[in-house]
């Protein structure tokens, strides 16, 4: 979590689940799964210009892509609307896509990194 993030600003992040991208190019992303304040989640999305919208889950039959493998990685369960954040460089090398229930307090992350 700090290091794809930065030192924590405080105590409320708890990782739930994670899978780390250990060789890349082979392993497709970071995935990551945690609780959270609202000023802590706040604080990641300062770090970069995101684009955001939100999406009603309620029909939301989507698996994101390549998390097939990730049983736990299942941000439609974070209510019956949520936030999601996109990040892109201009180069695409890296992509980071946040999904937060409406709260602030559960989020999923999935970093590409290439």
């Amino acid at each position: 979590y700090d290091s794809l993030f930065g030192k924590r600003q405080t105590n409320c992040v708890t990782v739930l689940n994670y899978q780390d991208q250990v060789v890349p190019k082979i392993d497709y992303a970071i995935w990551l799964h945690f609780k959270t304040c609202p000023d802590e989640l706040k604080r990641i999305l300062s770090k970069h210009k995101f684009d955001a919208v939100k999406l009603s889950t309620k029909k939301w039959n989507e698996k994101v892509p390549y998390s097939e493998n990730i049983k736990w990685f299942s941000p439609n369960k974070l209510g019956d609307s949520i936030m999601v954040y996109e990040y892109s460089t201009n180069d695409s090398r890296n992509i980071q896509t946040i999904w937060s229930n409406l709260d602030s307090t559960e989020v999923f992350v999935r970093d590409i990194f290439d």
